[in-house]
């Protein structure tokens, strides 16, 4: 897109588009309604749109990020509670067959 004419408020740009889209253009806009003014609303209002699209985007990846961490979280924490509860049984495990042990010394005498 080449650019021509610059003043302290706009400048101008010149650009070739399909003759479906300068149809389109004049079925769609407003009576009274410059092209100029047609083509600056419709520019600004598609860089508002991906502007939003990559902004939700961006907040969804973060979203992820915070919803995996604390999914790293919960599976620290599991871990932790798993071996504690390994350690319980292995001693309770212990006591048991010690108890049986002592039981069966006691019973034999």
């Amino acid at each position: 897109m080449s650019t021509g004419n610059i003043n302290n408020k706009s400048v101008q740009l010149a650009s070739r588009v399909p003759h479906e889209v300068a149809e389109l253009l004049e079925i769609t806009r407003k009576e009274g309604e410059s092209v100029g003014r047609f083509i600056a609303t419709a520019i600004k209002n598609e860089a508002e749109r991906r502007q939003y699209r990559e902004s939700d985007t961006n907040q969804l990846l973060s979203d992820l990020n915070d919803t995996l961490k604390a999914f790293k979280q919960i599976e620290d924490v599991g871990t932790k509670i798993k071996a504690d509860l390994q350690s319980i049984v292995t001693t309770a495990s212990n006591e048991i067959k010690r108890r049986q042990h002592k039981a069966k010394s006691s019973s034999e005498q």
